[in-house]
Parts: structure tokens; sequence; C-alpha cells
């Protein structure tokens, strides 16, 4: 009997090899789409475009800027760097971008915050060729989840109820008023010899001694920890020394501390409540911004909070002391604004009207 053929047995294995090679190119060719979405070209032309907007400034723009964007100095690599940050309406962070250039090469490293988190890093080479990197981090999943412990069962003691005992009462025999004297008959050979009296032995109830009960221990009296006086300080501004410096004394005159040094003018000081932070305003890069140091009086280490080309000034904690609330003209007139002192780029718009809002002052409301 002849063997019938199968077409479907001679080419299934080619159409799977055709199959994995389509899928192979298809994967290639989206990586390679990828790379094709940007150009040297194009982001040199973005980079020199950023730095002619930023011009001689340390920053411009914000959240609340007309094109909600805003661009700062700062560092990267190593080296000197600008940074572009874009928000949405709503004033969530959209996209986070920084350039810099390092060894006569153009880095530039590109973020985005949406469903899809987009994270990477393009080097231009001196001959124009680009390398890409992808920073986004990918969860690493188990292929084999481990088997959960098994666990042993304990069987519950089952406690049987004790039964008491029944309790005999003891009764105490009678003692008769006489003894009696029970003769057992004696042969003739022991005749002659004294017979000696049985007794019984009276039962006897023993007697519990009493229990003295033992007065419990007197509970000791919790002495509360001594409180550690508080020593009021008093912080303000004065141009003894030909400019505008910060100090601080005693509430009664004494023990006059300079805190800042600069020869630019720093004023509107404000203390965190939980003592460890100063913010104030100062002109020391051309126009009023606010700054936020330690209270150790470290003014190297202090931090720039603002960046316009307006001034901001009275700078005045929240309760967390995380937060500065102040006053800017940045857009046009004196609002109030609210800035993050660990993450500047947070800004927060408070007001949003056509009169001044000026001079803010933070404060807890008690009521009775």
């Amino acid at each position: 009997m002849k063997k019938q053929f199968s077409i479907s047995k001679v080419f299934l294995p080619f159409i799977v090899l055709l199959f994995t090679i389509i899928l192979i190119h298809s994967l290639n060719a989206q990586v390679s789409l990828d790379m094709k979405d940007y150009t040297a070209e194009m982001i040199q032309h973005e980079y020199q475009t950023i730095m002619k907007k930023l011009g001689n400034k340390d920053g411009i723009g914000g959240p609340n800027a007309q094109d909600r964007t805003q661009i700062l100095r700062t560092k990267a690599w190593g080296v000197s760097a600008v940074e572009k940050t874009i928000w949405d309406a709503e004033g969530v962070m959209t996209s986070y971008d920084v350039y810099g250039m390092k060894n006569g090469e153009l880095i530039w490293e590109h973020q985005e915050f949406k469903k899809t988190s987009v994270h990477f890093m393009i080097t231009i080479a001196q001959d124009g060729t680009l390398s890409r990197k992808d920073l986004t981090v990918v969860a690493v999943v188990p292929t084999k989840t481990p088997p959960a412990p098994t666990q042993i069962p304990i069987p519950s003691p089952t406690v049987s109820p004790t039964e008491s005992p029944e309790v005999t009462p003891v009764v105490s025999p009678t003692l008769p008023d006489e003894i009696t004297t029970v003769s057992t008959p004696v042969p003739e050979e022991t005749a002659g010899v004294k017979e000696t009296p049985v007794m019984e032995t009276p039962v006897t109830t023993p007697v519990l001694p009493t229990l003295t009960p033992v007065p419990p221990k007197p509970t000791p009296t919790r002495v509360p920890p001594t409180p550690i006086p508080i020593k009021e300080k008093v912080i303000f501004v004065s141009n003894r020394n030909g400019n505008l410096d910060i100090y601080t004394m005693n509430v009664d005159g004494s023990d006059v501390e300079q805190i800042t040094f600069s020869a630019s003018n720093e004023a509107y000081p404000c203390v965190s409540p939980d003592g460890k932070k100063i913010a104030f305003a100062s002109n020391r890069d051309g126009n009023w911004e606010i700054y936020v140091m330690d209270y150790d009086g470290k003014e190297d280490n202090a931090v720039r909070l603002t960046f316009n080309n307006t001034d901001d000034l009275y700078p005045s904690f929240t309760a967390d002391s995380k937060h500065v609330v102040f006053q800017s003209n940045r857009d046009g007139n004196s609002e109030l604004y609210m800035v993050d002192i660990n993450q500047p780029r947070k800004q927060e718009r408070l007001t949003v009207n056509e009169a001044d809002d000026i001079h803010p002052r933070v404060f807890k409301e008690v009521k009775n």
C-alpha cells in the first residue's frame, strides 16, 4: 500500500521559520524606528533653542507660566547642564529633559510621566552618530514562585472537665464508757498467763492552719521628666555693616550674632517651626529671590528656591517646615505662591486675581 503524501507535514517547518524571521524583523524595525524618531540635527536645534531662551539667567518660566515650561541651569554628568520641565493644565509634570556638553559630545536625557513611562539617554558623538541607552527600570518577575511553607497543624489540647471526687464523711466512732476485754480460751498448758486487753484507736479529723492575706504591693508614682527650657530668640535685619544682613539675639538684647555675610542684601527672614531652617529673600543674583539655609549660619549652603526676572519676597514657613509661602509679581501683579524646599520645581500659585496679594504669614488657628 502506497504512503499518502502530506503537504502540511512537508511545508510546516518552512512556515514556522518564515514566521520567526518576520517577527524578528518587525522587532528590529521597531527599535530602528525609535532611533529614527530623533536625529542629531533635531536634538542640537532644541538644545540651542533652550540656551538662547535662557540667555545669561539662572532660570526662567515655571508651572504657572503661559507655556507651563521651566528652564533652569543645573549640574549633570559632572558638567554644567540645563534642564527643561513641562507641566500640563492641571499642574502635573509631563516631561523632564536635561542637556549637557561633555568631552565634545552632546548628552540628552529624556523622561516622560504618562501612563507608560519613558526614560532614555541619547549621546551625539563628535562625528554625529547617535547612541541610545534605555533608562526605564523594568520590574523583574520571578519565573517560579516558591511554594508556601507547609504548616504543620498543631492539635488543640482537649481539656476534660475535672470531676470533683465524692467526699466521704468521716464519722468519729463513739467511745464506749468501758473498755471491752476480749477473752480467748486458753489451753490448759497456757493457763495462768495474763490476758492483754485490745483497744480500738479513735479517728481524729486534722485541723487546717488559718491563712493570713498578703496586702498588694503599692504602685510606684511616676515622676514626669523635667521639661527642657526653650530659649527665646529674636531674628532681625540690620545694615550696621553697610548692607542688609540677618542677625539673631536674645529677647533681652544680648548675644547678638550675625547670620549672613554676603555683599548683597538679605532681608525678610523667617525661622521654620522646627527651628532648623531660615527662609529669606536676597538680591545676590540680581533681583530678589527666595533662599533657605540651615539655622546654624552656614550661608554657603543656602539653596535658591525661586528663579524669576521679578521680585519674590516675604517668605513664611508652613507648619510642617517643608514648604514656604511667599509673594511674587512674576505674573504681572503681586500674588501668593508656595514652594517645596526639597523640590524647588514644585511651585503652586495660591491666589489668582487682579488685585495685589502681599506679605503672607502662615499661622495655626486656635479655636475654643
